[in-house]
């Protein structure tokens, strides 16, 4: 089936709340939250994350209904960042994964970052050795630009980030 890429709506908050909670779980390590910390969140938390400020979109994958695969902008508040969005959030499920959903969705941020008045840089993180992950956001022209020792513990193990971007400017 051809998958559906779109911005996703206050109806999708429900699919979008427990495909973030089954991401926490399932890839711990490459997220900066637990599944308890946003597991206690309500329903109108998640519904504002994907309206409200610093949110600039988030993207959804669907395939038949079903939400599969996610990927988030978020801005800054501060007029000296304001040029700068942050890819935030990527995860498709381990079912779906192989299909090149990630690139879909990454592909459909970047070119909502682009289509922003004023945004000039797009910025991620990635854990260290998610090597796919990070083959895929240089394919898409994002490039090192820092690596982040230790950016995370998880179950008392240390776990480092690389930052990539990428420049906007046409």
């Amino acid at each position: 089936m051809t998958p559906t890429i779109r911005l996703l709506t206050l109806e999708d908050t429900a699919a979008y709340r427990a495909l973030r909670l089954a991401a926490l779980a399932t890839d711990p390590v490459s997220f900066h939250s637990y599944p308890d910390e946003e597991g206690a969140m309500s329903e109108a938390q998640f519904a504002a994350r994907l309206t409200e400020p610093p949110c600039e979109g988030v993207f959804g994958a669907f395939v038949d209904g079903r939400l599969l695969g996610v990927a988030g902008l978020v801005g800054s508040p501060r007029r000296k960042l304001a040029h700068k969005l942050t890819l935030v959030g990527v995860y498709v499920t381990p079912d779906a994964r192989g299909q090149g959903l990630a690139r879909r969705l990454a592909e459909a941020a970047i070119a909502r970052a682009k289509s922003l008045p004023g945004i000039t840089r797009l910025l991620l993180g990635v854990h260290g050795t998610n090597h796919a992950a990070i083959a895929l956001y240089r394919s898409l022209g994002f490039e090192a630009y820092g690596h982040e020792p230790e950016a995370m513990i998880v179950d008392g193990q240390t776990h480092d980030e690389i930052l990539m971007g990428m420049s906007l400017r046409p």
